[in-house]
Formats: C-alpha cells, sequence, structure tokens
C-alpha cells in the first residue's frame, strides 16, 4: 500500500516519467518469477494510482460483478469512488469480493457483499441489482462495472444498467503483455459505455408516443426523463414539461401540473425567441391553450386547498356560482374525454359533485347545522327568526325550481348537495345572491349521466 500512497502523491509529470520507467524496468527482468514479484510490489499499484488519480466525483451506488481475481474488482472500485458500494459475487468469487474490501479499507457502512447465485442465471442478478439500487433508496446516480465474473454476469449488468434511470455502464480496460509466458496488465482505465440512445434514440420516442396515445401519461413521463438525463436535446425536455403536467392532471394533483404546464409555456417562450428550429413543434405552436388550460387549473387548485382547510369557498374563491363552479367542468374536459375512450370513469362530473357538496355542508356547519340530521338545527333557526317550522319547510320547497311543484322539504331526513343549497338559500342571503339553483342543478344532472354516479353512461360534452 506504501507504493500506492507515493504514486498518488506524484505530481503529473513525475508520475507520467515513473509509467515509462516501469515499462523500460519491466523490459529488462529475467524471468517469470521476477515478472511476478515486480507486478504484485511495483506495476499493480503504479495502475491502482492511474485508475485513482483519473476517478471523478464519488457516485451514490457503485455495483461491480466480482471474478475470481481480486486485482480487477479493486481497480473497478478505485476507479469509481461511491458513497456506497455493493459487490456482487458467486460462491466462488466471495473471497476476491472480501479481498477487495480489505485492500479498499471499505467500512461495514461503505459496502455489501451480495451474493448472486452460481453467476449463470441472469435473472438472479437482475434482481440483486433492483434489491439494492431499492435498498438505497433508488439513487439517481448510478454505476454498473462488469468488468468481472463470468460473461452472464457481465451481459446481464450491462443489461440492468441500462433498466435504471440515469445508471451508467462502466469497466476497466487495459492492455495485456506476455513476458516469459506471464499476463500482465497496464496502462488500466475506467471506460463508459456509450449510451445507446445516441443511437436508438428515435426508436425509444416512438414507443413514448405510442403511450401517449395510450393516455399512459406517467410511463411516458419515466421514460422520457431518461432520455433528457442521457441526451439532454431541448425538445424532450419541453416534451417531459407537458408529459409531466398531464401525468400530474391524471392523478389530480391540480398544483403540481399547472405548475407544470406553466413551466412548459414558459419554456415554450424560450424556444420561440431563441431556437427557430424548434418553433414548429406542436407544444410550441400551442402554448397559449396550455397555458389557459393551466391557469384553469390553478383556480381548480385553490378551491380544492381553501375547501381542503374547512373554509367556505362560496366568500374565499366565489365558487358555486355559475361562472365559477360550473367552469371547473370544462377545464377538466380533456381529462375527462380521455378517461371515457378508454372506458374509464368520468373525474369531471364527479369532482365538480363533490366540490359543490362538500362546500354546502360546511356552509351549514358554519351556521351551526348538522347535513347529516338538520331537523335540531333548522328548528331553533326558525324559532329565532320567528317562524314555525312548517313555515320553513314551505319556504325552502318553494326555492326548487323544478317543474314538480309537489316537492315538500322534510326537517327528518339528512341533506345533500341540492336540499343544502335550497336550504342556505332560505338561511343565507349571500347564497341567494350569489348562486343560481337552476344552474346548480344543472351540475348534478351531469354528474348523474356519469358512470360514477349510478352506473348509466358517459357525461357527452
Amino acid at each position: 500500500m506504501s507504493g500506492l500512497f507515493v504514486f498518488l502523491e506524484m505530481t503529473t509529470e513525475d508520475f507520467d516519467r515513473t509509467a515509462l520507467e516501469i515499462q523500460a524496468e519491466l523490459e529488462k527482468l529475467p524471468s517469470r518469477e521476477a515478472v511476478q514479484a515486480y507486478y504484485r510490489e511495483t506495476v499493480y499499484p503504479f495502475e491502482r494510482a492511474r485508475i485513482r488519480r483519473a476517478a471523478g466525483e464519488p457516485v451514490d451506488l457503485l455495483m461491480v460483478t466480482c471474478g475470481a481475481q481480486a486485482d480487477s474488482v479493486t481497480l473497478s472500485v478505485d476507479a469509481t469512488p461511491a458513497r456506497f458500494v455493493a459487490l456482487l459475487h458467486t460462491p466462488d468469487s466471495a473471497r476476491s469480493a472480501q479481498e477487495t474490501i480489505r485492500r479498499t479499507g471499505l467500512l461495514a457502512d461503505q459496502a455489501a457483499l451480495v451474493p448472486v447465485g452460481d453467476g449463470k442465471n441472469q435473472l438472479d442478478l437482475y434482481q440483486a441489482i433492483l434489491r439494492v439500487w431499492k435498498e438505497r433508496g433508488e439513487p439517481a446516480r448510478v454505476v454498473v462495472d462488469m468488468t468481472g465474473g463470468f460473461k452472464s454476469m457481465s451481459a446481464a449488468a450491462t443489461m440492468a444498467g441500462g433498466a435504471i434511470p440515469g445508471c451508467r455502464t462502466a469497466y476497466v480496460d487495459s492492455e495485456q503483455r506476455r513476458l516469459h509466458g506471464e499476463p500482465i496488465w497496464v496502462n488500466q482505465r475506467r471506460i463508459f459505455m456509450e449510451n445507446p440512445l445516441v443511437v436508438f434514440g428515435e426508436v425509444e420516442r416512438q414507443a413514448i408516443r405510442q403511450l401517449l396515445r395510450d393516455g399512459q401519461y406517467e410511463g411516458a413521463a419515466t421514460r422520457l426523463r431518461v432520455l433528457v438525463q442521457e441526451m439532454e436535446r431541448p425538445e424532450d425536455v419541453l416534451h417531459l414539461a407537458v408529459v409531466e403536467g398531464y401525468a400530474a392532471l391524471e392523478k389530480m394533483d391540480f398544483a403540481v401540473a399547472a405548475e407544470k404546464l406553466l413551466g412548459a409555456c414558459d419554456r415554450a417562450d424560450r424556444c420561440d425567441r431563441q431556437n427557430p428550429e424548434l418553433r414548429a413543434l406542436p407544444i410550441v405552436q400551442a402554448r397559449a391553450q396550455i397555458r389557459a388550460q393551466a391557469d384553469r387549473l390553478k383556480e381548480i387548485a385553490a378551491l380544492l386547498e381553501a375547501a381542503g382547510r374547512g373554509v367556505d369557498p362560496l366568500n374565499e374563491v366565489g365558487a358555486l356560482c355559475k361562472p365559477a363552479m360550473l367552469d371547473l367542468l370544462p377545464t377538466l374536459w380533456l381529462l375527462a374525454e380521455r378517461m371515457q375512450a378508454r372506458g374509464q370513469m368520468d373525474l369531471a362530473a364527479l369532482l365538480g359533485y363533490r366540490v359543490a357538496e362538500a362546500a354546502l355542508q360546511r356552509r351549514l356547519a358554519i351556521l351551526g347545522i348538522d347535513p347529516q340530521a338538520p331537523g335540531a338545527g333548522l328548528v331553533r333557526w326558525a324559532g329565532e327568526q320567528q317562524m314555525s317550522p312548517d313555515e320553513l319547510c314551505q319556504k325552502i320547497s318553494l326555492m326548487n325550481p323544478a317543474k314538480d311543484k309537489s316537492y315538500v322539504f322534510d326537517l327528518d331526513r339528512s341533506v345533500a348537495r341540492l336540499e343544502a343549497l335550497l336550504v342556505l338559500s332560505v338561511l343565507d342571503p349571500t347564497v341567494r345572491r350569489v348562486v343560481s339553483v337552476k344552474d346548480f342543478q344543472d351540475t348534478g344532472a351531469a354528474r348523474n349521466r356519469s358512470v360514477l354516479a349510478h352506473g348509466l353512461r358517459t357525461m357527452n360534452k
């Protein structure tokens, strides 16, 4: 180890001169035994120093396939500094993995020995790599080194590295010489595998476009992130921002969807000004429409946030009236139509219905009336207004604009969405000023036509 440290402390000029001296000395050695001793005492420590001097910043996770010899495994660990190292070994290579830990001085919280069966079943190695990656918290900066082990292990490590987002695959290359029949390896260096997406990127984009046509936004976003990380093409970055926005919308995370889509529009604005080649992209051309959608999503997010905090959206956001509550539905047409086309449920109709119901019931609670058992609270309120319960029921009944005039409000049953509005129209002058009961009925009718209501049919625009 002392030779390693001496080499590491050399200046670049001294290091280069020493490399030439070592190669010249090798040629003079008289026997195989002398070559073996010189390689172990001088050449190998020098090659470790060469590798370590060229190493970059530490990655989060390094996974190394181990062969029977510890020399190559140690060089792989030296070549890629990492916060954690997983040594993937078979029973035959367990000793070299242990020796690598001893040589590199890795501590128990810095490395782990990971068995992968006999090394010939590639699924064993895939599962081991996936398990380690997940146990380490799915880090972003990962390297899989496939220098050691059987060819099956190297091939499987390469394939697994390509499947982990952001992972790079590496190996330690060298020049092999034979002196007196003894093989030695010099000029060792880490090589990163070229990214196949440079050639096959368009094939991947075709697959992503198919996912988008199928409405699988989250899957498309996952694959686009790999493209962006590996290739950093401006058009991929722009597409990713939009796809992530619609993936959030599909999850009904409206605040995130608005943020992503607005960010995509800002990026599209810059492309339009600075990159003429990207002006023809559909996303750049449609950024005004996308921005309008994002603005509406911000309104929905604000409404839901207010209702979630128990604040009355009627006063804080101005919802429940036609230009607010009913406008929630058109904002969601794109999402609803796509869900309908896939034979799924109409989220738009349900959203408008449920948010309105929650807001109205919250308003009743503020007035001290339990929507599930409103009788006692309404009787008390009628008494305060010097009104009999029957008179109150009659006033509430008259608020219903339905053609069936036989409707009579009943104090003994719970009040849901529409009846809650009828009650509030009598109790609260604010509601009478801003809410059209007829318009409010229309949102309920839309919901009742959706598959979420009674399984009848999806609603039409």
